[in-house]
């Protein structure tokens, strides 16, 4: 399944193919040429700009299933007050592509948000500023996640727990 950030870039890809023809072509009125370019440019440019990745209700997360790739030991948010802080946390969050994440390997947090038993959103936490989703790194640019809130939570559960 192609992740949908490579979908947009093949799109764009053939947008910007698109483009070249309605340039080239002698018959097409010129506003459809200049329109064209006008698409092209918004698809290719819409990356560079910061984004909400998280859109997440509340009242519909019924449990955060936490897996830390230092230690190897997993943890399950299932207390109301613990999950409308870690969702209000990344629903918060403003972040902007940094790099792809290909070929790339480990990780801090990779957390699975449920509701019931269908899995609503996965994605990888590496530190309070970098988050790992959709193909590609993502940096926080407002409203850095609180990463030790996640460590207090294992501590609770661990005692020898380190962060």
């Amino acid at each position: 399944m192609l992740n949908s950030f490579l979908f947009y870039y093949i799109i764009a890809f053939l947008g910007f193919i698109l483009c070249a023809y309605i340039i080239f072509n002698k018959r097409l009125h010129t506003l459809f040429k200049i329109l064209g370019v006008l698409i092209v440019i918004g698809l290719m440019t819409y990356p560079l700009f910061t984004h909400r990745l998280f859109n997440l209700t509340k009242e519909e997360i019924t449990h955060i299933h936490v897996f830390d790739g230092n230690t190897g030991l997993s943890l399950e948010i299932e207390d109301r007050d613990d999950i409308e802080y870690l969702v209000e946390e990344l629903n918060a969050s403003v972040s902007k592509i940094d790099s792809l994440a290909m070929f790339r390997m480990g990780y801090s947090f990779r957390i699975s948000i449920y509701s019931g038993e269908k899995l609503k959103r996965e994605f990888i936490l590496n530190n309070p500023n970098t988050i790992r989703d959709l193909g590609f790194f993502w940096s926080v640019k407002k409203n850095p996640i609180d990463y030790s809130y996640i460590g207090k939570l294992y501590q609770e559960v661990y005692d020898d727990y380190r962060e």
